[in-house]
């Protein structure tokens, strides 16, 4: 076998690895739903904050993704009624009365319900990230409760907790003081987000959050809870064919220009 027939194999074994690397090789990709906006007021009486009170509310389903926040807790007085009616979005709502008091949790469960991309590689490695870009929620504190004047959330999720900053509550008592607007200090919270492992498609995963410091024996009144997001879908896509012919060929002249320097 003549010195150029033993170069030109060998530049093509070389191509040929690197194209068979390439295949099991993959890159990332994600999927984004649209954005997903909610808005609850505690309706007194039952122990789930109210949705349907708030018209502007997001579908649940956009596309193949599914957003599903809840508010469960002990409401206040039932004479309490309906108090986020035609709450605004990211804009707070006139708090009339106290909305809670006990505990307070908010599950918010999101999936992907679609079909697997075309472009996933064998091994996907599908990763969900339910993203909160803002949750946040009403409060003032009665002027004569032992409990702390302070706010803040806590994500209670297994293996993500965090907390947010804390605020200071107006602290007051009587009905002029739980009726008027300007007695409720908003708790806003950006939260950081992670994705976690599918394992396969159409599994779901919930984000939990909590109110603290809210206990049964502890008064305030809470309001106007309100949760934005998006739901990512992340894959582990095959490359282009076309990037892989471009390392291919680069190899390859990186390899032929070695065998000749040799020579």
């Amino acid at each position: 076998m003549t010195s150029n027939s033993k170069r030109a194999i060998l530049c093509l074994m070389a191509a040929l690895l690197l194209l068979g690397y390439g295949v099991t090789d993959a890159t990332a990709e994600t999927i984004t739903s649209s954005d997903f906006s909610f808005a609850f007021g505690a309706t007194g009486g039952t122990p789930y904050w109210d949705e349907t009170e708030n018209p502007g509310n997001s579908p649940h389903t956009q596309g193949y993704f599914s957003f599903s926040p809840a508010v469960v807790g002990s409401t206040g007085m039932s004479s309490d009624g309906t108090i986020f009616t035609n709450a605004t979005l990211s804009n707070g709502d006139t708090n009339s009365t106290t909305g809670i008091v006990g505990d307070c949790m908010v599950p918010i469960t999101a999936s992907y319900n679609g079909p697997a991309p075309g472009d996933a590689a064998a091994a996907p490695d599908y990763r969900l990230m339910v993203e909160i870009t803002n949750i946040s929620v009403y409060g003032a504190r009665h002027v004569a409760s032992s409990s702390p004047a302070t706010l803040e959330w806590d994500e209670t999720t297994a293996g993500h907790t965090q907390t947010s900053p804390s605020i200071t509550l107006i602290s007051g008592t009587g009905l002029s003081f739980w009726t008027n607007a300007s007695n409720f200090t908003q708790l806003v919270w950006d939260p950081a987000d992670y994705d976690t492992s599918l394992g396969s498609l159409n599994a779901s995963f919930t984000r939990t959050f909590d109110i603290l410091p809210i206990g049964a024996l502890e008064l305030r009144g809470l309001d106007g809870i309100e949760i934005e997001g998006r739901v990512h879908l992340l894959y582990n896509q095959i490359p282009e064919p076309s990037t892989l012919a471009l390392l291919a060929s680069g190899l390859v002249g990186l390899l032929c220009y070695a065998w000749r320097k040799r020579k």
